[in-house]
C-alpha cells in the first residue's frame, strides 16, 4: 500500500486507499499507517513529545511537516534540531506545499517518509 493525499482543503484531506473517506482533523501518515486524528499538547505548537511514538515506531528517513493552511503551526529550530539528530531529514512549509512534498517522496521505494499535516489555519 502506498498511501498519498488525494485532495486537501482548509479542514478537509482525502486519503488514497480509504474507500473515500473525508478526514477533518490533524493527521499523519506513511507510506502504509495512518493517525486520523493526531493532537498536540499545545495546538499551534508542535514539540518532540507530539511525535515521539509515530516517530519510533515508523522510524522514517524523512519527515514532512505541514504547517495549515496559513503556517499557524509553529515549529521551534529545537524541534528541527532533534529530528536532524535522530538522522531525520525534515521539511516544513505550508499545508498545501507539504502535501505536494509528501507525495512526491512517497513515490521512492528506499524512502520512508512520514507526514504530519495540520490541515486548518
Amino acid at each position: 500500500m502506498n498511501l498519498k493525499i488525494l485532495k486537501y482543503d482548509f479542514r478537509i484531506m482525502k486519503i488514497s486507499e480509504m474507500d473515500n473517506a473525508v478526514f477533518t482533523r490533524d493527521l499523519i501518515l506513511c507510506k502504509d499507517w495512518f493517525c486520523p486524528v493526531w493532537s498536540r499538547k499545545d495546538s499551534h505548537k508542535l514539540q518532540y513529545c507530539d511525535l515521539e511514538h509515530p516517530l519510533s515506531y515508523m522510524k522514517p528517513n524523512i519527515l514532512v511537516v505541514g504547517t495549515g493552511l496559513n503556517g499557524i503551526l509553529r515549529i521551534s529550530d529545537e524541534f528541527k534540531n532533534t529530528i536532524k539528530d535522530l538522522g531525520i531529514d525534515i521539511y516544513v512549509d505550508k499545508t498545501p506545499v507539504s502535501v505536494t512534498i509528501y507525495n512526491r517522496l512517497s513515490d521512492y521505494k528506499n524512502m520512508q517518509v512520514m507526514g504530519a499535516f495540520h490541515i486548518s489555519c
